[in-house]
């Protein structure tokens, strides 16, 4: 294959890893505002695209171990392993965002557990999770 055949796969990775980021984007957006049914949305278009650039990216190995990378070749290399570092440090923000966001929602519901139980029987699980009781009605004087 020469080389425009594989700059025309490089221009074409190189544009949906641009793609991929503004996913990245817009997945945050949806982590940020809490609307989860279009988060899904994000991230399964996220899942098709990552496929699509693991595809793309397996067609070029063969054809770029079969040549000396040089010039306009290498610079597009250089260009997509720089978007794909990008893209991977936008989505490790976007877990630890998701993270955060358990970890908030799990202490309130610990408070609203703890709020209710102080008018029900509350108890905690084998993991140390509070549990409200509703058999327990409390301790009537």
């Amino acid at each position: 294959m020469n080389s425009t055949a594989i700059l025309r796969l490089l221009d074409e990775q190189l544009a949906q890893l641009t793609q991929l980021g503004e996913l990245l984007i817009l997945e945050r957006e949806k982590i940020i505002s809490r609307e989860v049914e279009l988060l899904e949305e994000a991230i399964q278009n996220k899942i098709v695209l990552l496929d699509q650039i693991q595809t793309k990216d397996q067609a070029l190995a063969p054809l770029l171990s079969d040549i000396i990378i040089e010039g306009e070749i290498k610079d597009k290399i250089s260009d997509v392993q720089a978007k794909m570092q990008h893209c991977q440090e936008e989505n490790e923000v976007n877990g630890i965002m998701i993270e955060e966001n358990q970890k908030m929602m799990n202490r309130l519901q610990s408070m609203l557990l703890e709020a209710q139980g102080r008018t029900r029987g509350m108890t905690y699980d084998k993991a140390g999770k509070a549990r409200v009781n509703p058999s327990n009605k409390g301790v009537k004087a």
